[in-house]
């Protein structure tokens, strides 16, 4: 098996701090990974946790002191800094599954982080995520004269403590980026930023 780094190199109590992925035989993502390595010439592993996703890779990674949180396209999963879990939420079908710009892509069994963009960051005790959520509307190619299932990204928000679901918000828009600026949470869309208040 191979690994495939999507996330980092980020620099951690000394070590190099990668989000990856492995591959069976037949070229098929089949573990999402967390590694530690120590930064020598041979790059030893200290460590690497499998987050429970088999379908995709170790995207967006979090640092709060010794806890490294981190998201797949289905999965936030809480690691102490020794790799072992605090907790883990999973949910291939709205919840914690990647919005439109956030997640790992795959191409010719190549993985890469879909949009240069955060996808999930940190305010306070909380953790806000760039996901997605069925909704009913109109039929975008205009063949349908009923409301029809469509996908829409909203920010999920998580308690950093034990990984709760904490609400949603709704942006109407695809979420390009976040980021928590001056004490509040920025939105980018395509349409502009909104800037909207922590929890």
């Amino acid at each position: 098996m191979s690994t495939n780094i999507v996330a980092g190199p980020f620099l951690y109590q000394g070590n190099m701090l990668i989000g990856s992925y492995n591959v069976d035989p037949q070229n098929n993502p089949n573990k999402s990974l967390v590694t530690i390595v120590q930064p020598t010439g041979d790059i030893k592993k200290v460590w690497r946790e499998d987050i429970a996703d088999d379908h995709s890779a170790t995207g967006d990674i979090v640092l709060d002191g010794d806890t490294i949180y981190a998201s797949s396209n289905f999965t936030v999963t809480a690691l102490t800094s020794k790799g072992k879990k605090i907790w883990q939420q999973e949910g291939k079908d709205g919840g914690v599954s990647a919005g439109s710009m956030r997640g790992v892509r795959f191409e010719k069994e190549f993985g890469y982080r879909y949009f240069g963009g955060q996808g999930m960051v940190m305010g306070g005790d909380r953790l806000y995520l760039a996901t997605h959520r069925k909704i009913m509307g109109p039929d975008p190619t205009g063949k349908k004269k009923k409301e029809v299932e469509l996908w829409t990204d909203v920010v999920t928000v998580l308690n950093k403590a034990d990984g709760s679901y904490v609400r949603t918000i709704d942006v109407q828009q695809n979420i390009v980026d976040l980021n928590v600026w001056n004490g509040r949470l920025a939105v980018a869309t395509p349409l502009g930023v909104h800037f909207l208040a922590l929890d």
